[in-house]
């Protein structure tokens, strides 16, 4: 009579639970040196990075990305030093994809933001100093951005407004007076931009000029 004794079957059931094991553990063990490559190369970019070799740190962190995309913190890197290189197109697309993955942190929207103002693209910076105010209502360096780029847009009712909450946060800010006092002269409030020059050389050392 063929077939298998239940000795055999037994066996056979083992070597085929054997062989699943060996083949997870080796799907396992692919998939742990590729997360261990992925971080070296991380660790190496963050090195570069804060050695201020930022083309190193970017192809550096371009091959742990390559290994493994979803390092959220690897694309945020990679936008930083993309920033100090003033490359900063390349720049927004790392916190781009930083934000895809986790659209609730301030800092990338913060540099997010100073990258759109660098390029001139103050739409777009405005917006990203939103979203930091968002999650961060007192974040003053997002609402002092957000002046200077409605300042640098022409939005001076806007601005001025702007202007009263960066106040309430830090009164005595020679920037954010100086700021106000050239929106107010560009806007022919003559003797309210002399008020805010002064209060700005009181509260630091700007060097006032009618260029």
């Amino acid at each position: 009579m063929s077939g298998f004794s239940n000795t055999n079957r037994v066996s056979l059931i083992a070597l085929l639970l054997v062989s699943a094991l060996i083949l997870l553990l080796g799907v396992w063990f692919r998939g742990y040196l590729k997360d261990k490559v992925a971080h070296k190369h991380y660790k190496e970019g963050v090195e570069e990075l804060e050695n201020e070799n930022y083309r190193m740190a970017v192809l550096s962190l371009k091959e742990s990305l390559d290994i493994k995309p979803e390092l959220v913190n690897a694309w945020y890197k990679k936008g930083l030093a993309y920033g100090h290189l003033e490359r900063y197109t390349e720049a927004i697309r790392s916190y781009r994809q930083v934000l895809a993955l986790d659209h609730r942190v301030p800092n990338v929207w913060f540099n997010k933001g100073v990258a759109h103002a660098e390029l001139q693209s103050y739409e777009e910076a405005i917006e990203a100093y939103k979203h930091v105010i968002e999650l961060e209502p007192e974040h003053f360096d997002a609402w002092f951005s957000k002046l200077a780029a409605l300042s640098e847009a022409g939005d001076y009712e806007k601005a001025l407004e702007v202007c009263g909450h960066v106040m309430q946060l830090e009164a005595e800010n020679s920037e954010v007076w100086h700021i106000k006092g050239w929106i107010l002269l560009n806007k022919g409030r003559h003797q309210e931009a002399e008020y805010a020059f002064e209060k700005a050389e009181k509260f630091g050392n700007h060097q006032i000029t009618n260029d």
